[in-house]
């Protein structure tokens, strides 16, 4: 298990462990999780809200990258969440490229779960509405539908 730094109060930190491989689940419903749209492996394919069903497009890797930051990989393609438009725009995938700021992210906990922000634009994921189909994308500010579990796949 990754070992991450986890913003809690301010510029305090905690150590938590999440699994090497999980579902990225909407802590106030967990029927919905993070998904890739049509089960695509292709570049640039939506991230999205869906219904888990625990299939491997839905099975996500954390590789710790420095300090609290770390991307998030998709089993299924191998491909990194990527952060678009000015953080405000869809998450995609992409192939990991080291200087790219857009597939950073940290967490921050919050309510029983944890927001995941983009490390440049501080934009959290979110849907725009906690309803399967709704692709995923950066929002400033923070609301129970920016908040997430990750439980083992």
């Amino acid at each position: 298990m990754p070992k991450l730094r986890v913003l809690v109060i301010g510029d305090e930190y905690i150590n938590v462990d999440v699994p090497d491989e999980a579902f990225i689940t909407l802590t106030k419903n967990p029927n919905l999780t993070f998904d890739v749209s049509g089960a695509s492996k292709e570049v640039g394919a939506a991230a999205i809200l869906w219904n888990l069903h625990r299939g491997a497009n839905q099975r996500w890797k954390i590789q710790a990258v420095t300090g609290s930051r770390f991307r998030i990989v998709s089993a299924h393609s191998g491909l990194c969440l990527t952060l678009g438009g000015d953080g405000m725009g869809p998450v995609t995938q992409a192939p990991a490229k080291d200087d790219d700021y857009t597939q950073l992210w940290w967490l921050r906990s919050v309510d029983g779960g944890f927001e995941i922000a983009n490390g440049e634009y501080i934009s959290r994921i979110a849907a725009e509405t906690a309803t399967a189909g709704k692709p995923l994308k950066g929002f400033h500010g923070n609301d129970g539908s920016r908040i997430w579990t990750f439980t083992a796949a």
